[in-house]
């Protein structure tokens, strides 16, 4: 059969589906299968059906005009023709940086549960920073938080270190 049309049980020729440049057609009294084998330039084959979006879960591959699943998971959406995930499921934070989704951010950056994103601490040497992204909690090992909110390998002038939580705090006159 020429393009855009598939062969029927009986070898008759009948049209594919949208979008569908060959497919394979078996209708009888009973029961009706229909299966695409190759789709238009600009949609994808997903399901042995063309479509122009990839649903959630899977990506557009243009090397091969398929929608192939997610590489992980969590992943919701991905990049296409590569495995880098943009978008995360719900209990999941999106780490940018390889495109990864993760149930807790890594140290140095922050869970932003609005857009379910891992963000950078704006503080050099921030282990962990809070909401505002400018607010450090805690410092790197070898580092203290400092009273202005900086990271610092010593404590200023009436602060000492405190290791236990790697912060400078007052120091007491007795």
């Amino acid at each position: 059969c020429p393009d855009f049309m598939g062969v029927h049980y009986d070898g008759y020729c009948n049209n594919c589906r949208t979008n569908c440049i060959q497919c394979s057609i078996s209708l009888t009294c009973s029961s009706s299968n229909y299966s695409c084998k190759k789709c238009k330039p600009g949609t994808y084959l997903f399901r042995e059906d063309c479509v122009t979006k990839c649903p959630i879960f899977h990506r557009h591959n243009n090397d091969t005009w398929t929608c192939d699943r997610c590489g992980q998971e969590e992943c919701e959406e991905c990049e296409p023709g590569i495995n880098i995930c943009t978008k995360c499921t719900y209990d999941y934070y999106l780490y940018p940086q390889p495109g990864e989704c993760l149930k807790r951010c890594p140290n140095g950056t922050r869970m932003n549960s609005q857009d379910r994103i891992c963000d950078d601490c704006l503080i050099a040497d921030c282990e962990q920073c809070t909401i505002k992204k400018e607010d450090c909690t805690t410092c790197i090992v070898g580092k203290y938080l400092t009273p202005n909110n900086t990271c610092l390998d010593d404590c200023p002038e009436r602060y000492r270190k405190e290791e236990s939580n790697r912060k400078c705090m007052p120091c007491t006159d007795r």
